[in-house]
């Protein structure tokens, strides 16, 4: 993660649009795909309440991985003006191999800077969708929400591999409930593309285990220190 770049204008300047839905007193119910995984497929025109979180210990950051999309919804109206709509799907060219190496590329950057500069990570996820609300998010959940509260103040100053980061804090609290089961499990996901739950990349597990082993020995010899 380059510090060296030019700033980029805060978030708050409308130079990206979150996905964050209905947050007035007429949306009834809080969205659950919202809630439980950090985005909506219906994005700001979704009916339902997207709560944003003052306090969290994980922080999503959108588009970071640059991962291809294959599918979008398409609102219209048909010929006597109802609301109507499709899934269009595209037909980019994809490398899965190269994916994956962009995947563990992406998860050791993001594990040691943020991990040292901002606080200890107890998990990371990478959005392997092909659909346009999921695909090229992370999910990352530290152990505190200070630590979270610091990445998501000064993260949105910062760039990586040549774009700006916008990230937000997100009201998951539970990555097991953000992550489809099915292909979690090997299995087939019948929504596909469709699947408004994240089909996380899969890191290698060597790397994993040598970043958490990294981190327990640098925490622990900071306490050493004390």
């Amino acid at each position: 993660m380059s510090t060296s770049l030019p700033k980029t204008p805060a978030a708050s300047e409308g130079r990206y649009n979150r996905p964050f839905g209905r947050v007035d007193k007429y949306a009834a119910a809080s969205c659950k795909f919202w809630d439980n995984v950090g985005a909506c497929r219906h994005g700001s025109k979704c009916a339902k309440l997207h709560n944003r979180p003052l306090r969290s210990k994980t922080v999503m950051f959108w588009k970071i991985y640059n991962n291809p999309v294959r599918t979008y919804y398409n609102k219209s109206r048909d010929e006597e003006n109802r609301k109507n709509g499709e899934f269009v799907t595209l037909n980019p060219e994809i490398d899965e191999e190269k994916l994956r190496q962009e995947a563990n590329r992406l998860y050791q950057d993001l594990f040691v800077e943020l991990s040292i500069k901002f606080g200890e990570v107890s998990a990371i996820v990478i959005c392997g969708n092909y659909n346009l609300h999921l695909g090229g998010n992370v999910l990352v959940k530290f152990k505190s929400e200070r630590s979270a509260a610091k990445c998501f103040a000064e993260c949105n100053d910062r760039w990586y591999n040549g774009k700006p980061i916008f990230c937000d804090l997100s009201p998951v609290k539970f990555i097991d409930d953000a992550i489809c089961k099915d292909y979690a499990n090997g299995r087939r996901c019948e929504r596909g593309d469709q699947c408004n739950l994240i089909h996380a990349r899969n890191i290698e597990p060597s790397l994993v285990k040598m970043l958490n082993a990294s981190q327990r020995a640098y925490y622990k010899s900071l306490e050493s220190v004390e």
